[in-house]
Formats: C-alpha cells, sequence, structure tokens
C-alpha cells in the first residue's frame, strides 16, 4: 500500500513528463546515430541505417495493388499492398512491403496498416537491428544513471524542472532506478496505459512509479 503522505510536493503530470522523455529520446537518438552508421557500413546485411527525424532521407513506391473483397454487404475490406524503397543518405536502399487492411461498416471506417522490412532478392519479410534497437537499452541505462545521482534526473527532466525520489524523498539507488526504468517496459505492454496512469493517480505516479515507490516532483 502507498504511504506517501508528504504534500508539500508538486506532482508532475503526464504530459510534463511526457515531454521531459521527448527531449531525452531526442539526445539518446542523435548520439546513438554514429554507431549505427558505423555498423552500417561494417554489416550492411545485418543493420538498417536511420536519421533521426528520418533527415536525408527519400521514399519512392515501386508498385501498389488493391484487393477488394466483399463478405456482407455491410462489411467491405479492402485491403493496399505497396512495395517501397527508402533510400539513407543517397547510399543505403531498403525495401518495405506496407499493408493496409480499410474495413467498411456502414458509415465506421477501420483503418490497421503493417510496415515491415523486405529481403529485395526474396521478399520474404527481415528483422535488422536498426537505430531503436540501440536506442531504448541506451536509453534505459541513461535514465537509470542520471535519475539515481544526487540531482535526481535527467537532461530531459532538469530542463523542465522534474526530479525522481522516492518515498522517502531521497533519491533512488541505481538498482532501483534500474528496475523503475525496466519496468517502463511493462508500462508500454499495455497500450502505454501505464505510462497514462501519471494522469489521474493520487500523486500523479504511472504503473512503474507505483510498483517502485517512486514519485515524479516539480522543483
Amino acid at each position: 500500500m502507498d504511504t506517501h503522505t508528504d504534500n508539500h510536493y508538486h506532482y508532475a503530470g503526464f504530459w510534463r513528463r511526457t515531454f521531459a522523455l521527448t527531449i531525452d529520446y531526442i539526445i539518446i537518438s542523435v548520439a546513438a546515430f554514429p554507431l549505427i552508421l558505423l555498423l552500417g557500413f561494417i554489416t550492411p546485411d545485418s543493420v538498417t541505417v536511420s536519421v533521426p527525424f528520418k533527415l536525408f532521407t527519400s521514399s519512392e513506391i515501386l508498385s501498389e495493388q488493391t484487393q477488394l473483397t466483399s463478405a456482407e454487404q455491410i462489411n467491405d475490406r479492402k485491403k493496399i499492398v505497396r512495395i517501397t524503397e527508402v533510400t539513407v543518405l543517397n547510399h543505403w536502399k531498403y525495401l518495405y512491403q506496407d499493408v493496409s487492411t480499410i474495413i467498411t461498416k456502414g458509415s465506421q471506417k477501420i483503418i490497421r496498416t503493417e510496415s515491415y522490412q523486405i529481403n529485395p532478392l526474396t521478399n520474404n519479410q527481415i528483422d535488422n537491428t536498426t537505430l531503436d534497437d540501440l536506442v531504448i537499452p541506451i536509453l534505459l541505462l541513461y535514465l537509470s544513471f542520471f535519475e539515481s545521482r544526487s540531482n535526481q534526473a535527467s537532461i530531459g527532466k532538469r530542463a523542465l524542472g522534474l526530479r525522481v525520489i522516492s518515498r522517502s524523498g531521497e533519491p533512488l539507488t541505481l538498482i532501483q532506478s534500474l528496475g523503475r526504468n525496466l519496468l517502463k517496459i511493462v508500462s508500454a505492454m499495455i497500450f502505454c496505459i501505464g505510462f497514462m496512469m501519471a494522469g489521474w493517480t493520487r500523486y500523479k505516479q504511472a504503473l512503474h512509479d507505483k510498483i517502485t515507490n517512486s514519485y515524479i516532483i516539480i522543483d
């Protein structure tokens, strides 16, 4: 049970926390880019190079097919399959298959899109290492380290005047901070509801905060 009763703190809500995390994500994405670039030169068949914010990236639709089915008069289904070539830094070229399913039920239209990279020779789906594959673990380690230091904040949190505290108001230990940040994976897995909890819980806690008895406060 949460026994935190210290009311002199001002707690950070969902949007302020989201902006802070966005700043940190951008910082780590830019910092990790040289590494994915290097890996792209060393192992081009197993790494997909991408530039943050899709800078210096162009795309061209190579083909598009539309399939129509009508299982019922009120349930029409249209599937659009596109093959797109993406060029990064005018050097690396990748093929993607985008499958958009459009379901019309009366006046309601539902669109679902799946996109994945394919082998240009076999058209089979491939799962290369991407920039996000590097950014996510580095970001979790970065947050864990800085939020367990004396200032209790990452660069993004410092920019917005936030700190992470324990139930007693002290900084989290490195192990506690690492556990809290790893639990963000759980918060994200349940349709990000774990993060959104910061918008309505008493002390503006997300799921990973409640599990670890931690809080984000505004200085």
